[in-house]
C-alpha cells in the first residue's frame, strides 16, 4: 500500500503533522512520499502525482486566521 502527503507549511507546523502522519502510515507498513509545495513566489509549483495510484491521500496547508477589531 502507499500513502500520498501534500503539505505546504510557513511555520513549519504543519510539516511537523505531515511527517507525524507519514510515520503512523510506515508503522504499518505503508510506503510514504511527501510532497512540499511551496509558495508561488518561492518558485513552487504544484507536483505532478497521480492520486490513483496512491491507496491514502492526505493534503494539509496552513491555518490562516483573521482578526476583527471592534
Amino acid at each position: 500500500m502507499k500513502a500520498l502527503i501534500i503539505y505546504t507549511s510557513i511555520t513549519k507546523n504543519t510539516e511537523q503533522v505531515a511527517y507525524t502522519f507519514g510515520s503512523m502510515f510506515e508503522s504499518f507498513g505503508i510506503d510514504v512520499t511527501y510532497a512540499k509545495v511551496l509558495p508561488k513566489y518561492k518558485g513552487g509549483e504544484i507536483p505532478e502525482y497521480y492520486p490513483e495510484d496512491y491507496d491514502f491521500l492526505c493534503i494539509g496547508c496552513p491555518r490562516s486566521e483573521e482578526r476583527r477589531v471592534g
